[in-house]
């Protein structure tokens, strides 16, 4: 019994992370956490710009799937004008593999949008578009963090 259940989830998990490769679309949702340390200028009260390079990760809600496990590099202008929060900027995600993709994103207040913009390897043939939700963590002193929970759909080109 126990080897026929180990054997039917074997099977089902194998088949979750092929069809992944062999997919020409899919939905994605992932988890994206990163910091850094920014460079600030501040304007009176609700005007603030930070510049950050900022390093994380993703964790795909699906163990295996498309971007799970990836490390992440951002260069990202941020902060509030007129006390309206906004984020701009480029992330490139790279795989364990070595391969990458490049996003741009935009955000205002907690809500924003993503969409890749080139890959390579596996990722050449590939676009990503979604939305995503930013949460906020009690900040230190002179360094930034933060994730966001991101949906989206990807396919091939």
């Amino acid at each position: 019994m126990h080897l026929t259940l180990n054997l039917a989830l074997t099977a089902l998990l194998s088949f979750c992370v092929v069809s992944f490769a062999s997919a020409d679309q899919g939905g994605i949702e992932f988890t994206h956490c990163l910091g850094g340390t920014p460079q600030s200028m501040k304007h009176g009260e609700g005007n603030v710009a930070h510049i950050v390079a900022m390093n994380g990760n993703i964790r795909n809600s699906a163990p295996n799937g498309m971007l799970d496990n990836t490390s992440t590099q951002c260069l990202v202008l941020n902060g509030a004008l007129n006390a309206v929060m906004f984020a701009h900027g480029i992330c490139e995600v790279t795989d364990l593999d070595g391969d990458r993709l490049w996003f741009e994103f935009e955000r205002k207040n907690s809500e924003g949008t993503f969409h890749s913009v080139a890959g390579t390897g596996k990722y050449q043939a590939f676009s990503v578009e979604g939305t995503y939700a930013h949460t906020r963590f009690p900040q230190r002193s002179g360094y930034f963090q933060a994730c966001a929970l991101s949906k989206g759909q990807w396919r091939k080109s």
